[in-house]
């Protein structure tokens, strides 16, 4: 069952980390990445986040 209603944000600082957690996600979430804190924190001010 898709559903990209649900955001989930991946806050890591190595970006392969990144990749693969969008490739093993992407059918059913929508991912958000962030490098930092403060990426993530920009994030979450504009965005709603299901998980992170």
């Amino acid at each position: 069952m898709k559903n990209m209603n649900y955001k989930v944000l991946v806050i890591d600082d190595d970006e392969p980390i990144h990749y693969m957690i969008k490739n093993l996600l992407k059918n059913e979430f929508s991912v958000l990445n962030a490098s930092n804190v403060q990426e993530a924190i920009d994030i979450l001010s504009e965005k709603n986040v299901n998980l992170i």
